[in-house]
């Protein structure tokens, strides 16, 4: 096999894992992100949990059950 042909092959390899490690590397972003979400979505339905009589329930969002006082 001549040199220039050797050359290629492992440049073709080198480049294979290159963008192989980009993949992984990607994943792995996703999958650290999803993780922060989760945390972040278990926080808010945690903070979600408020009832109407609890102080400062005025402040949070209303849900769609309970009527506005000021209206």
């Amino acid at each position: 096999m001549d040199t220039g042909r050797l050359m290629y092959l492992v440049h073709k390899k080198q480049t294979e894992n290159a963008t192989l490690r980009v993949y992984v590397n990607e994943e792995a972003k996703e999958k650290k992100k999803k993780k922060l979400m989760q945390k972040a979505e278990s926080k808010i339905d945690g903070w979600r949990s408020v009832g109407p009589d609890d102080p400062g329930f005025q402040q949070l969002n209303y849900s769609s059950t309970f009527t506005d006082p000021v209206a």
